[in-house]
């Protein structure tokens, strides 16, 4: 029996050496198992965060995006508008020369007033 306590007694050591490095592999192993599943919590938790800020902010971007566009449109018609109006001047400064000459021409075609009374 002396023989089987001292083969117990090393088989006990035995099994606490194995036991500790069981213990040690199996949460080295659970830790690489884990870990891209840890990371993948960080990256949904990260998704699940950003994605009510970015739907908030493509909604004021859009919104912005309309009055933009409703402004460079506007932008675009008084451009047009000023365009049209520089044509016009000419055409305007045209008109007022011509009828300057006609009134001159009527003018002179026109008899004096008479200097007798009524």
């Amino acid at each position: 029996m002396a023989s089987f306590d001292t083969f117990r007694q090393l088989d006990t050591d035995t099994l606490r050496r194995v036991e500790r490095s069981h213990q040690k592999g199996a949460t080295y192993f659970h830790r690489l198992a884990n870990e891209p599943s840890l990371g993948l919590y960080f990256v949904d938790e990260h998704a699940r965060k950003s994605v009510k800020k970015m739907a908030v902010d493509r909604h004021k971007l859009s919104q912005l995006h309309e009055k933009v566009e409703a402004s460079s449109e506007g932008v675009e018609i008084c451009v047009t508008t000023v365009g049209h109006l520089n044509t016009s001047h000419r055409s305007f400064l045209s008109i007022s020369q011509k009828l300057a000459s006609a009134t001159q021409c009527a003018l002179s075609l026109a008899p004096p007033p008479s200097s007798s009374g009524l």
